[in-house]
């Protein structure tokens, strides 16, 4: 029995050494997605954000700024047709004689409507991110509490060991 309870106090040990490092894979991931999210919050990310981003989520960043302008730029298009198909507008554009007017005022309204599909673009990713950090912090204690398991049947068979030790001295 001496045998097999420092063998379970090995297998213990490495259990705990294992969940440990997942924790602290966990806790860095969790603190990447944090600083991810600070970067997209405003709906873009700028040049500094982007040398200050972790490595773990460079690739991700990069995907996000690719997709958010996409729908960015599809949101926008979509919402000057609508918004020239609309009569009040037709009829103030043919009010206004001055082209250069007409494209500035197009070209203002066409960024307005980017930067809103940006935000929405960003709301939607911190929603994912939202989602994903609880599920890493709910598996996270879980290891916690696994740990606390661990370490409760190492003081356990220790103990065991420790008495199983002292008979087995005064056997011989």
């Amino acid at each position: 029995m001496l045998l097999t309870g420092r063998l379970r106090l090995r297998q213990l040990i490495r259990e705990r050494s294992d969940k440990q490092y997942r924790l602290t894979q966990m806790n860095r991931e969790i603190s990447d997605l944090q600083k991810y999210a600070q970067h997209i919050a405003d709906g873009g990310i700028t040049l500094n954000e982007m040398f200050n981003t972790p490595a773990s989520i460079f690739t991700r960043q990069m995907m996000f700024m690719n997709a958010s302008a996409q729908y960015a730029q599809m949101s926008a298009f979509n919402m000057m047709n609508m918004m020239q198909s609309n009569p009040f507008y037709q009829q103030m554009m043919m009010q206004s004689q001055n082209p250069q007017y007409q494209q500035a005022y197009q070209m203002m309204m066409y960024n307005n409507f980017y930067m809103q599909g940006q935000k929405q673009f960003a709301q939607f990713e911190a929603d994912n991110l939202k989602e994903k950090q609880t599920q890493l912090e709910e598996e996270r204690e879980s290891i916690k509490l696994d740990i606390a398991a661990i370490e409760a049947e190492m003081k356990d068979v220790k103990e065991i060991t420790k008495q199983e030790t002292q008979e087995f001295a005064r056997i011989a």
